[in-house]
């Protein structure tokens, strides 16, 4: 299954700047690159094509590496956990659930929190403390000997895991920069599932040898593999915090630098944004930084020595709230995959079981080897409302699909819910696709923290009740269930682009 979000989370590195004169129009290659220096010292290369895994070398490269060695842990977790609580620690299957289920909400409750603290003290700085964090708890899971330390250990590894979450989507966009953004997600997702995949594989092997010794190990492999990762991370490029200016003059706290941007228009009087005009724009030239800013950071003309308009908080700003909850139903498209098609076969009789293995199969492969290709052309708000709007008729067209096969034969029943699958897992990439762009692009680059983590909050708020729903629907309504489902993903995307209001809103840049 192809996994979202939620980690509801890398570019191309950028290539050599060239003018749009310069390009030939007829070059594939050069038709797709992102124009505009390349951010911190990346390695110049082409737009990837559906073949390609992995970033060109440099700072993104090592942040796929990064994501492989988390991943691959993440897989041997969401595989093995449960039969390691239920065979080895010895409690419930409802237990086990109970404690799966307050992680959840533990990490939920984090999420918002942690990108708040990754914008004060650095996204770099903050996510290798976690990432320690969860190496320590996972070398503890094999003490967990009742089912009161079980529950423990799984709201803190919720925390954790809830609160990287943003860390590390905040912290990939600074690496990227504006114009790269989508493509490293897209870079990272792909990743993310080769590493899950990987991870699942190791531990069905281990967990078929049956030995609790065995299974205990897989957590110590997880810690080390955390360990690991944090030696990864080190060697990539720091993030200063993202404290914004209070005021000119002794005590001011420093702007983020982030990636060359460029100017945007003046926000027009009585619009729905509290941003200053970008420097140097139509507001005014601009004019040497009041003293304690750092050197080279400009203000607009009479803003120096005084306030600079901060971003608001993401509670203030209802236009994301709502995009957020919105993207959060489109990416819903998981519970179709991982719920709604083993019960469909469950309840039709002569279905082998190894039909839900071979369409699964297919969700991964194409997310792993289409993700990056799929995402090219996403990079502005109006090309990400697009491509959701895109994704919902997608997704409406293999829900169809998945509700008609239910009047078929078993063999052209086993047919249409492959060719099902595929377009909902097309849809499913158009939709990751539009959804990172919007993610950022609506975000204040000082608050990109916090607002990610209001993102994956949302995001894990429409997924906490999505698979009791879809069992539900569909043990109730059978295929009606299906174009149910179906219809929810076009209707979400429609509304994406009034709720978008057209052009992104972003705090001033430096």
């Amino acid at each position: 299954m192809a996994h979202h979000p939620s980690d509801r989370g890398t570019p191309d590195p950028g290539c050599p700047e060239r003018s749009s004169a310069d390009r030939d129009p007829e070059d594939p290659e050069a038709a797709g690159r992102t124009t505009g220096p390349a951010p911190l010292g990346r390695t110049p290369g082409p737009v990837a094509g559906p073949a390609r895994l992995l970033p060109p070398p440099g700072p993104l490269r090592g942040y796929a590496v990064l994501t492989l060695t988390m991943s691959f842990g993440r897989g041997i977790f969401l595989a093995g956990a449960v039969l390691y609580f239920t065979q080895v620690v010895g409690v419930s299957g409802t237990q086990a659930g109970t404690a799966l289920t307050v992680s959840a909400f533990a990490g939920m409750a984090a999420a918002v929190p942690g990108g708040v603290l990754s914008d004060r003290f650095g996204h770099r700085r903050v996510l290798l403390g976690l990432l320690v964090l969860q190496a320590v708890l996972f070398a503890l899971w094999p003490l967990a000997g009742s089912f009161g330390a079980l529950l423990l250990l799984s709201a803190a590894m919720g925390i954790v895991e809830g609160a990287s979450r943003p860390v590390r989507a905040a912290y990939l966009g600074h690496l990227a920069g504006p114009e790269q953004r989508v493509a490293a997600r897209a870079y990272n997702r792909a990743v993310l599932n080769a590493g899950i995949a990987a991870g699942a594989l190791l531990a069905g092997v281990v967990l078929s040898a049956g030995s609790p010794s065995a299974q205990r190990l897989l957590f110590e492999v997880n810690a080390l593999g955390l360990l690991l990762a944090t030696a990864v991370l080190l060697r990539l490029p720091d993030s200063a915090g993202t404290r914004r200016i209070r005021s000119g003059g002794e005590g001011a706290e420093p702007v983020p630098r982030t990636s060359p941007e460029p100017a945007e228009p003046p926000v027009a009087p009585g619009s729905d944004s509290d941003v200053a005009a970008t420097p140097g724009g139509p507001a005014g030239p601009a004019v040497p930084a009041a003293p304690g800013v750092p050197d080279g950071t400009a203000v607009p003309a009479g803003a120096a020595g005084k306030a600079v308009p901060a971003a608001r908080r993401v509670s203030q700003d209802r236009r994301y709230q709502v995009l957020a909850l919105l993207c959060g139903l489109m990416s819903r498209h998981t519970e179709l995959t991982s719920v709604a098609l083993p019960l469909w076969v469950v309840l039709h009789d002569g279905v082998p079981p190894w039909v839900v293995s071979a369409c699964l199969l297919v969700n991964t492969l194409m997310a792993v080897t289409l993700q990056v290709w799929i995402s090219r052309g996403t990079e502005s708000v109006p090309a990400a409302v697009g491509a959701l709007r895109r994704a919902g008729w997608a997704i409406l067209a293999g829900c169809g699909l998945a509700a008609v096969s239910g009047a078929m034969t078993v063999p052209w029943m086993t047919g249409t819910l492959l060719v099902a699958v595929a377009a909902i897992t097309v849809g499913e990439l158009l939709a990751s696709a539009g959804e990172w762009e919007l993610s950022f692009g609506m975000a204040p680059t000082e608050r990109l923290g916090e607002y990610q983590g209001a993102w994956s909050l949302f995001g894990q708020a429409c997924g906490a009740l999505a698979p009791m729903a879809v069992g539900a629907a569909l043990s109730a309504w059978g295929a009606w269930a299906w174009l149910a489902f179906g219809a929810v993903f076009p209707l979400a995307a429609a509304l994406t682009g009034p709720a978008a209001g057209g052009r992104p809103v972003r705090a001033r840049r430096v």
